[in-house]
Protein backbone atom coordinates (compact mmCIF):
# COMPACT_ATOMS: atom_id res chain seq x y z
CA UNK A 1 0.00 0.00 0.00
CA UNK A 2 2.92 2.44 0.51
CA UNK A 3 4.33 1.76 -3.16
CA UNK A 4 7.05 -0.26 -2.83
CA UNK A 5 8.04 -2.95 -5.54
CA UNK A 6 7.53 -6.63 -3.79
CA UNK A 7 8.97 -8.13 -6.77
CA UNK A 8 8.63 -8.28 -10.72
CA UNK A 9 8.76 -10.83 -13.60
CA UNK A 10 10.76 -10.35 -16.38
CA UNK A 11 8.80 -11.87 -19.44
CA UNK A 12 11.61 -11.35 -21.84
CA UNK A 13 12.21 -10.79 -25.70
CA UNK A 14 9.99 -13.31 -26.74
CA UNK A 15 6.45 -12.02 -25.77
CA UNK A 16 4.82 -9.34 -27.95
CA UNK A 17 4.31 -6.03 -26.29
CA UNK A 18 0.53 -4.56 -26.52
CA UNK A 19 -2.77 -4.71 -24.59
CA UNK A 20 -4.06 -7.61 -26.37
CA UNK A 21 -0.74 -9.94 -25.58
CA UNK A 22 0.29 -8.85 -22.10
CA UNK A 23 -3.22 -9.21 -20.25
CA UNK A 24 -2.65 -10.88 -16.14
CA UNK A 25 -5.34 -12.35 -14.39
CA UNK A 26 -4.98 -12.00 -10.72
CA UNK A 27 -7.37 -13.60 -7.93
CA UNK A 28 -7.64 -15.91 -5.37
CA UNK A 29 -7.28 -19.08 -7.86
CA UNK A 30 -6.55 -21.83 -4.79
CA UNK A 31 -9.03 -20.59 -2.48
CA UNK A 32 -5.82 -19.86 -0.05
CA UNK A 33 -6.68 -15.89 0.64
CA UNK A 34 -3.92 -14.77 -1.19
CA UNK A 35 -3.77 -13.51 -5.03
CA UNK A 36 -2.44 -15.58 -7.77
CA UNK A 37 -1.02 -13.85 -10.89
CA UNK A 38 -1.53 -15.43 -14.01
CA UNK A 39 0.46 -14.54 -16.92
CA UNK A 40 1.62 -15.41 -20.47
CA UNK A 41 5.25 -16.67 -20.74
CA UNK A 42 7.64 -17.84 -23.11
CA UNK A 43 11.46 -19.14 -23.13
CA UNK A 44 13.45 -15.85 -21.86
CA UNK A 45 10.88 -15.46 -19.00
CA UNK A 46 12.36 -14.86 -15.51
CA UNK A 47 11.23 -15.04 -12.52
CA UNK A 48 11.26 -12.71 -9.09
CA UNK A 49 14.75 -14.27 -7.88
CA UNK A 50 15.76 -13.77 -11.84
CA UNK A 51 16.19 -17.59 -12.51
CA UNK A 52 14.53 -18.51 -15.31
CA UNK A 53 11.67 -20.76 -15.77
CA UNK A 54 12.02 -24.24 -14.87
CA UNK A 55 9.01 -25.52 -14.17
CA UNK A 56 6.14 -27.20 -16.35
CA UNK A 57 6.18 -26.59 -19.88
CA UNK A 58 9.29 -24.12 -19.51
CA UNK A 59 11.27 -27.13 -18.34
CA UNK A 60 13.08 -27.73 -21.40
CA UNK A 61 12.89 -24.71 -22.86
CA UNK A 62 15.88 -23.10 -24.64
CA UNK A 63 15.99 -19.49 -23.01
CA UNK A 64 18.90 -18.28 -25.28
CA UNK A 65 16.44 -18.57 -28.29
CA UNK A 66 15.17 -15.36 -30.21
CA UNK A 67 12.09 -15.55 -31.99
CA UNK A 68 11.46 -12.20 -32.79
CA UNK A 69 11.63 -11.34 -36.96
CA UNK A 70 12.78 -8.46 -38.75
CA UNK A 71 10.53 -6.34 -37.70
CA UNK A 72 11.34 -7.17 -33.68
CA UNK A 73 8.12 -8.63 -32.79
CA UNK A 74 7.55 -12.35 -31.10
CA UNK A 75 6.47 -14.95 -34.48
CA UNK A 76 6.72 -18.28 -32.91
CA UNK A 77 9.11 -20.91 -34.08
CA UNK A 78 8.39 -20.69 -38.07
CA UNK A 79 11.40 -23.40 -38.86
CA UNK A 80 8.96 -26.52 -39.73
Amino acid sequence: MAGKTLWTINVGMNIRSGAHDTQMSVFDFDGDGKAELAIKTAPGTKDGTGAFLKTGPAAGADNTKDYRGSAGMALGDRSG
